[in-house]
């Protein structure tokens, strides 16, 4: 794909987060903005690469250590901490392989941010106005990032001791990846919402005030409505797999804090004191703040294709206000829009395996449900024969 010389507000907006996406490894190569590409995409993709293999050899290391620390916890958390290292060590580097590593994702990022500026420019809107309430929420979500990182290491430190957390930093690391991974989408996902409500807005407008205006209009709309979806289907090729393993790694961490619950509350009984609410505590901020994410990234996600849904029904209602006779054209080019928008369909997918909705939240708890069905069984029998013997 050609390289764009382009100028875009979004990017600048944006440049921030992806700095700080690109120390992690979870940024498409965007630098330098113009121009052929320079040897700091090559830096970066050979960092990127150390970083695959330094995640892989840290892995198994680690989980070698912890089995000689295997005695201060019970046997169940401890394989369950394996899976979610090991499921986070594979999301990680699924993550910067399909970024970073991958071919053309740093190009069609700069189409994303190219196609947003053209459609600026057509519909005379600055994102810079936008730009306090988009800093506010970045700094609101990597707070809550930090917050909970800290006090998961409080509490870890607290419950087993220090030995055991200095080997779970490359976990707290990767859990910065997965959420800096999970916000730049969401980002551009809230810039792409604000221009197809732009979009609606403009044409809503158009349609009670000046329909003579919006008869020498509508070609350019009919143009602005291609490319919106032609952002779409860029983001899904971008950040697709981003969305995809990063749902089932939030499911896995939400199971392994539950089985942690269970085990500590229903099948250790010895556990007592303050062991016990630091357990509790950190059970129960490991549910809810990787379902807040979730239900971050599925609202984002929700809202695009809700605001996707309404053009067409805008058209349908301008159609119904116009006579056939007078305004034949502008009831054609109407029709038209609507049938564009009737086989567009503009919505957000996880590399088509699932829609980034609010229906994904039915397939997240469905699969907790039914995983946690197949432990429980597990550790009830495992007590019984423990008991019995």
């Amino acid at each position: 794909m050609k390289e764009r010389h382009f100028f875009s507000k979004s990017f600048d907006v944006l440049s921030p987060l992806m700095v700080l996406c690109s120390i992690f490894g979870v940024c498409p190569p965007v630098y330098p903005k113009n121009g052929p590409k320079q040897n700091f995409e090559l830096f970066y993709k050979i960092f990127s690469g150390f970083c695959v293999l330094g995640w892989i050899g840290a892995a198994i290391g680690v989980l070698f250590l912890k089995y000689e620390l295997k005695s201060t916890v019970p046997y169940s958390v401890l394989v369950s901490d394996y899976f979610v290292h090991c499921g986070l060590t594979l999301v990680c580097v699924t993550m910067i392989i399909s970024l970073v590593l991958g071919f053309t994702k740093g190009t069609k990022l700069k189409k994303i941010f190219w196609l947003l500026q053209n459609i600026d420019d057509k519909l005379g809107y600055d994102i810079k106005s936008f730009k306090p309430k988009i800093y506010f929420g970045i700094v609101f979500y990597l707070t809550l990032m930090v917050v909970y990182v800290i006090y998961d290491a409080f509490t870890w430190i607290t419950f087993i001791g220090l030995d055991w957390y200095l080997l779970y930093i490359p976990k707290s690391l990767h859990i910065c990846q997965l959420c800096l991974a999970l916000l730049l989408p969401m980002t551009v996902l809230k810039f792409i919402h604000i221009r197809i409500k732009l979009f609606n807005t403009t044409l809503k407008f158009y349609g009670k005030t000046n329909m003579k205006e919006l008869q020498v209009q509508i070609k350019d709309m009919k143009k602005l409505h291609s490319n919106l979806y032609e952002l779409v289907i860029t983001f899904n090729k971008v950040f697709g797999t981003v969305c995809f393993v990063g749902t089932i790694m939030v499911v896995g961490l939400i199971i392994h804090y539950v089985l942690m619950l269970l085990v500590y509350f229903e099948f250790q009984s010895e556990l007592v004191g303050l062991k016990k609410n630091y357990v509790l505590a950190q059970c129960i901020t490991g549910i809810v703040l990787p379902f807040m994410l979730i239900m971050s990234v599925a609202t984002s996600g929700d809202s695009v294709s809700h605001e996707a849904s309404k053009t067409c029904h805008i058209c349908l209602s301008l159609m119904n206000r116009l006579q056939w006779d007078q305004n034949k054209n502008l009831t054609e080019d109407l029709r038209e829009l609507a049938l564009q928008c009737s086989f567009r369909k503009t919505a957000i997918t996880a590399k088509r395996f699932f829609s980034v909705n609010h229906s994904m939240l039915g397939y997240v708890v469905s699969s907790i449900i039914a995983y946690l069905i197949v432990i429980v069984q597990f550790l009830s029998r495992s007590d019984s024969q423990n008991s019995t013997s």
